[in-house]
């Protein structure tokens, strides 16, 4: 009876751990399913971020292209204004300023002899400021 009732008791344990098993095994379904959602959910995200790049890339280059024609149509360096001052002028801000070019000079003499020497003006409008 000792031999039955050790095989009785390996069938149990082997029973339980089968049980055991299978319980892992639905965990494991259970989270590979999430996984895959949560990887489908990303692919997703993933292509829309992609299209929104390649929208932002070609809106980027379209403006390029519009800079370097408006600086083509305006580089004649002859059409640029000087503004010459004093500190007052020094926080002006010549990227929102169009052909300008800010000078600051202050407690000092200004020299004009450039602007008016022969030949083509470096500078369509001067302007001075005190």
């Amino acid at each position: 009876m000792n031999t039955v009732s050790k095989l009785t008791d390996k069938i149990d344990d082997l029973s339980n751990t089968t049980v055991d098993l299978k319980d892992s095994m639905e965990i494991a379904k259970i989270n590979l399913n999430a996984m895959q959602t949560t990887n489908a959910d990303l692919v997703t995200q993933l292509a829309a971020k992609t299209s929104q790049c390649k929208d932002l890339n070609d809106e980027c280059i379209h403006l390029r292209k519009h800079l370097t024609s408006l600086k083509s149509q305006n580089g004649n360096e002859s059409d640029k204004t000087l503004v010459i001052g004093s500190s007052i002028i020094r926080d002006f801000d010549e990227n929102k300023l169009n052909n300008t070019e800010v000078k600051c000079i202050s407690g000092g003499k200004i020299n004009l002899s450039k602007l008016n020497k022969p030949g083509p003006k470096p500078y369509k409008r001067p302007s001075l400021g005190t």
